[in-house]
């Protein structure tokens, strides 16, 4: 049975600069409110969205996370995924949202990558 409490943990990556905001459980319409909170509250250069433990993403959360990486980049800021598995990776490659965000299979993957292209900025 695949978990349906939403939470989200935060700490601080390897690198100054970086924040690791782990997602567990669905991140749907209803949580988007609490977890633009969240977000927000995280201006750090480089976000990691650790989504190793997301049970489900609806559309709404899609197209927020579509919007925060455009919002970013735009900003000069790094964002990337790691852990993508299962069914938010069916998800994520059928809308095709796969295509435009960076992703990792791990946490450590991504920080290394975003930190290697903030460092040759």
């Amino acid at each position: 049975m695949a978990n349906n409490e939403f939470s989200v943990t935060i700490r601080n990556g390897i690198h100054p600069g970086c924040a690791i905001l782990s997602v567990s459980g669905p991140l749907v319409l209803e949580h988007l409110v609490a977890f633009q909170e969240i977000w927000d509250s995280h201006p750090e250069p480089t976000l990691v969205l650790d989504v190793s433990d997301l049970s489900y993403i609806d559309s709404a959360a899609i197209g927020f996370l579509v919007n925060a990486y455009v919002t970013r980049e735009k900003s000069g800021k790094k964002l990337a995924l790691a852990g993508v598995h299962g069914m938010a990776q069916r998800i994520l490659t059928v809308t095709r949202v796969g295509q435009l965000l960076k992703m990792y299979d791990t946490v450590e993957e991504a920080e290394k990558a975003l930190y290697r292209q903030s460092a040759a900025s």
